[in-house]
């Protein structure tokens, strides 16, 4: 890890990867995101253990999306009824897809991929989508379904889904933008911590030092989830992500 666990000093590099996901959780928790995606990349690149990667993303996903689901839910943007068919089929299946294990190459190539489908989802809101469109609720069923494949790939992933959840909603046009951004940050919440679970029960410990990237996402998380849920307008937001998120799946795809 890139602190020393028995001085608490910071090794040659550290700074930068603080600085990194620092922003990666900023900008993530404007649109409503936690950012387990962007900190998987970092972290590779970073050159953290495969075996650290899933649960050190999952606590720091933790620790933003807790903000930042209280930001929205106080900015009146929660509807709870909408989000927890999704939640009853992905919990489950984060819990299990935590628990498994890919190997290297075949994990980076899941999460690049993940990031670029992110990154089309950005531009794609911030050119304005489909205007006039009247957001129409799922059914149950549709809600259930899409929640248990996405808990599954972001358990698998060390993310938390939200990446896909979200333009999966917008495309879809199951709900207006700031009620994306809220059902997708309390669908990462409850999916990081039944897939950080599943970590915990077949790895038995989280890895150390890494308290110095928990207290910086969550700083940065209540700011860019405050900003985001109240002030800030998401489209130039979402088009600096989506270049950022973007560079980073490719990095990982090409390898």
């Amino acid at each position: 890890m890139a602190f020393n666990a028995g001085t608490g000093a910071m090794e040659p590099g550290a700074v930068g990867l603080t600085v990194l996901v620092g922003v990666i959780a900023f900008l993530y928790s404007a649109v409503g995101q936690a950012g387990a995606s962007g900190y998987v990349a970092a972290l590779v690149v970073a050159g953290l253990p495969e075996e650290d990667l899933k649960a050190t993303a999952l606590l720091l996903n933790v620790a933003v999306a807790t903000i930042g689901t209280l930001q929205f839910a106080q900015a009146g943007h929660l509807r709870w009824r909408r989000v927890w068919p999704f939640v009853a089929g992905s919990v489950p299946l984060a819990a299990v897809g935590g628990f498994l294990h890919l190997n290297a190459r075949p994990f980076e190539l899941l999460v690049g991929a993940i990031l670029l489908a992110s990154s089309l989802r950005l531009i794609f809101k911030a050119s304005g989508g489909s205007p006039g469109r009247v957001p129409t609720p799922p059914s149950f069923g549709s809600a259930l379904g899409s929640g248990a494949a996405i808990g599954l790939v972001g358990g698998l992933s060390g993310t938390g889904g939200g990446v896909i959840l979200s333009p999966l909603m917008l495309i879809k046009g199951w709900a207006p933008a700031a009620e994306v951004a809220a059902t997708s940050i309390t669908f990462i919440l409850c999916n990081s911590l039944a897939a950080l679970g599943g970590v915990l029960v077949s790895q038995r410990h989280l890895p150390e030092g890494i308290m110095p990237l928990v207290i910086t996402v969550a700083i940065a998380g209540w700011l860019g989830s405050r900003l985001g849920s109240r002030l800030l307008s998401l489209r130039v937001l979402e088009r600096w992500m989506a270049a950022l998120i973007a560079l980073l799946g490719l990095k990982l795809l090409v390898g």
